[in-house]
């Protein structure tokens, strides 16, 4: 799955700003697009905030004055984070920039002025492409030519290839409709398995074809599932269940 994820306009909240984030699903291709989150940014601190609609205040997303050694509660929802070390800070040249990049175990990396560009939670759970502001590119992961070349493809199989992932859980956050969507021809009997963040094994299953992981009753928090074929795994995962 492939998300676009841009600001566009702003709003206030008990008398703060806040720049309005908008996500739309562009690969399997969607016309909906919705306001994901409203974020906040505080340029003299280098700290950068999400409110959260939850518990109805901000939180603190990222904080670049972070040092090597130093843990940090990254956020996910609500009272959801997940625990990292800083493992490297240094400077990296984007767009004729300095920015400074923070490095977590993990691995998930912070760079200054752009997000998490691996291993994120927020806009999404997954790894950056691209970011450009107006015609500008600000940053292009190394695993790809260019924003253009995600986008405009067609379909699912098209893309497929470029990401080297054919299991993927859809939607995610996981709502009554998601599915462990599986392209595969094949038919093969996988197992799933899913684990709560505590490493507790939850749900076990088989199954062939599509999962209706939306129908499985999970509380509200992060998961982490697996699919085996055999003795093989062959995808593990986070996953996102919001109610």
């Amino acid at each position: 799955m492939v998300n676009q994820v841009y600001f566009k306009g702003d709003t206030l909240v008990d008398n703060i700003k806040y720049s309005k984030l908008y996500n739309k699903n562009v690969q399997p291709t969607s016309d909906r697009d919705y306001l994901a989150y409203m974020i906040l940014e505080d340029t003299v601190d280098q700290k950068v905030f999400v409110y959260d609609s939850y518990i109805k205040q901000p939180v603190l997303l990222y904080d670049f004055k972070l040092n090597k050694g130093d843990e940090f509660n990254i956020y996910i929802l609500s009272d959801l984070y997940s625990k990292h070390t800083v493992v490297k800070v240094d400077t990296i040249a984007i767009a004729n920039k300095k920015l400074k990049r923070i490095e977590f175990n993990g691995p998930i990396t912070w760079i200054e002025g752009i997000g998490c560009v691996t291993g994120s939670y927020i806009p999404s759970g997954g790894e950056l492409i691209c970011v450009r502001e107006n015609d500008e590119l600000l940053y292009l992961d190394a695993n790809f030519n260019n924003c253009d070349t995600v986008f405009t493809q067609g379909t699912w199989d098209n893309i497929k290839s470029m990401l080297n992932n054919d299991i993927i859980v859809f939607p995610n956050p996981v709502v009554s409709t998601s599915v462990v969507r599986v392209q595969s021809s094949n038919h093969e009997l996988l197992k799933i398995e899913i684990y709560s963040y505590s490493g507790e094994l939850v749900k076990e299953d088989y199954f062939s074809g599509d999962y209706p992981i939306g129908s499985v009753q999970l509380a509200k928090g992060m998961y982490v599932y697996r699919i085996t074929l055999g003795t093989k795994v062959i995808k593990m995962d986070k996953i996102i269940v919001i109610s």
